[in-house]
């Protein structure tokens, strides 16, 4: 368990993870615990509110634990290792990866601003102070570029990027813009998902019989039946060994074919479901599943129960 658990926090190759938590380490003990303002005159420094000689209330340096933006950037961390814990254990996408590097980004703005800020204020009398940026603020922008490093070299999970594209294709088509839908599903296929992450075929086959469906409800005769047709070629090639889940597809298939042609639907679901009842039995779950479709459809067309 513990190994397991070493070796999903290790990151794998890359090295966004470390610099994720190192970083915000980094900023977190810059802000709670290093000095941000160094100098001859650093411990007259007056951190928070005071009162000038002209009896004005003003704000003193804001750097550093004693003006409260170290608490700010330690949690600032705290949400940086947060999210870098979600990406290693969940399948970074997109969004989780912008997150990282906004909260990089406004860690670094905050320090530099915190660094820009020490030597501009005058004493009690009105002299001025002898101030320079001191450790704190230098360690402090260290950590906040290696968070916005983390998060730029974040690596997005394929399949977990492509379920999100296939879902927004998707979403288009149910509030019925199924041209663009269908655009989204051909740039999607258009780079088809690398063996690594599709070694069984599988996603091919799941993109395939989606891209098919939408051209067929997108109005595209001509090319839904060559969508359907290259679909079920692949089908046949990875799947061919199988011959239930070769059955399946098909009939899946005949689902598409009746958005644009139902009698035709109807006549290739005729020979599935013979070859699944001489195959299988007619109590078996493919020959259900085509005679349930075969019915659907056939009511949908002539407005009766085909029985």
């Amino acid at each position: 368990m513990w190994r397991l658990l070493l070796a999903r926090l290790s990151g794998g190759t890359s090295p966004w993870f470390p610099l994720a938590l190192g970083g915000s380490v980094l900023v977190a003990l810059a802000g709670l615990l290093l000095p941000w303002v160094g100098g001859p005159d650093a411990d007259r420094v007056v951190h928070g509110s005071r009162t000038t000689p002209d009896g004005v209330v003003e704000l003193g340096s804001r750097a550093g634990l004693q003006g409260g933006d170290g608490l700010l950037l330690a949690f600032a961390a705290l949400v940086a290792v947060l999210l870098a814990l979600l990406c290693r254990f969940r399948a970074p996408g997109p969004a989780q990866r912008t997150l990282l590097t906004l909260v990089g980004l406004l860690m670094l703005a905050w320090s530099i601003v915190d660094i820009a800020d020490v030597g501009r204020f005058a004493d009690a009398g009105g002299g001025e102070l002898r101030l320079r940026p001191s450790v704190g603020g230098f360690v402090s922008c260290l950590g906040a570029l290696a968070v916005i490093a983390a998060g730029v070299l974040l690596p997005l999970d394929p399949e977990t990027a492509r379920r999100r594209r296939l879902l927004r294709a998707a979403g288009l088509a149910d509030r019925g813009r199924h041209r663009d839908a269908l655009e989204e599903m051909q740039g999607l296929m258009a780079r088809p998902a690398p063996a690594t992450v599709d070694p069984d075929g599988e996603i091919r086959l799941r993109e395939g019989a989606i891209h098919a469906l939408m051209t067929a409800m997108a109005g595209q005769v001509d090319r839904a039946d060559q969508a359907v047709r290259a679909h079920l070629e692949l089908v046949e090639g990875l799947r061919g060994s199988d011959p239930e889940e070769l059955h399946h597809h098909r009939v899946e298939a005949a689902r598409t074919i009746a958005v644009y042609d139902a009698a035709g639907a109807l006549t290739f679901l005729d020979g599935l479901r013979r070859e699944a009842h001489g195959r299988w039995g007619p109590g078996h779950e493919r020959s259900q599943a085509a005679d349930r479709l075969h019915e659907e459809i056939f009511t949908a067309y002539y407005g009766r129960p085909p029985y």
